[in-house]
């Protein structure tokens, strides 16, 4: 099924880029920062992104694993916006998150994951921005770097969306297709 084969390669591309943007966050704090547990710690966390291209075309297309994969995303950017504070831009990744609910779930097929990881990620926002991005004691290292920060996490913010809008275009291609042939099949059935 060509959709298939498109879907599974879409999903490893956003794997793909999630990982390069953990590691280039891990390298952008060993650079500025120095080595520090939150430097292994994002490069360890790019590397188990790496890791899940191991994982079976049929099982990563699960929505029990994409349902895991965004719920530890939604977590780790709830960590790293605290710890580094609302200025350092991290927050803006919980858009592209909502974007992913919105196009690896529909509401008529999978509807608890996707009233579940939207009210999570919501939820988690929320409690992010009525706690002033405080949730945990923040790292004074990162306040001479908020510029560069918020600068790089909006241009990732920005590659993550405009690849959730391949996936929507991707979809739309595929629904328009779809419907032609269902059109046409009926048309066929008039003669």
């Amino acid at each position: 099924d060509p959709k298939e084969k498109d879907v599974t390669i879409l999903i490893n591309q956003y794997l793909f880029l999630i990982a390069i943007i953990f590691l280039l966050h891990g390298i952008f704090t060993i650079s500025y920062v120095g080595y520090g547990i939150t430097s292994f710690l994002m490069i360890g966390i790019s590397i188990l992104f790496l890791l899940l291209f191991a994982i079976p075309k049929n099982l990563i297309k699960n929505n029990l694993v994409i349902s895991t994969i965004l719920c530890v995303l939604t977590i780790i950017v709830t960590f790293y916006s605290s710890y580094c504070g609302f200025e350092s831009g991290i927050f803006l990744f919980y858009f592209p998150i909502i974007t992913s609910i919105f196009i690896f779930f529909s509401w008529h097929t999978s509807k608890y994951h996707f009233i579940f990881l939207l009210l999570f990620t919501l939820s988690t926002a929320f409690i992010s921005i009525c706690y002033d991005f405080k949730l945990i004691n923040r790292n004074d290292i990162y306040d001479g770097l908020k510029n560069k920060l918020f600068t790089l996490n909006a241009c990732y913010t920005l590659l993550l969306l405009i690849l959730n809008s391949c996936f929507i275009k991707l979809e739309t291609y595929y629904f328009v297709l779809n419907r032609n042939g269902f059109k046409k099949k009926q048309i066929v059935n008039l003669n």
